[in-house]
């Protein structure tokens, strides 16, 4: 995992997209051991239409208590910004 985040480092996470970053976590973490720790991850198409139904303000606090991989989080920043 340190040679990943080294590698990684130079990266802009936000351009690389919240889809990327969710499926190189996935795949570090290999599937028997998330279900086994009861780790399931939302699908990127889910994750984008919840942050588009709820139309986020900039004066909205955001939490996601199960944060995951932060896909929830990441996308909700980027649909912001975008904005």
């Amino acid at each position: 995992i340190k040679e990943v985040v080294f590698a990684w480092s130079g990266w802009n996470l936000l351009e690389v997209g919240a889809e990327a970053v969710s499926n190189a976590f996935q795949i570090f973490r290999r599937a028997n051991l998330k279900a086994g720790e009861g780790q399931y991850f939302t699908p990127a198409r889910v994750i984008s239409a919840a942050v588009k139904i709820m139309d986020i303000q900039p004066e909205d606090k955001i939490i996601d208590p199960a944060c995951g991989t932060g896909g929830f989080l990441i996308e909700a920043f980027r649909d912001m910004s975008a904005r």
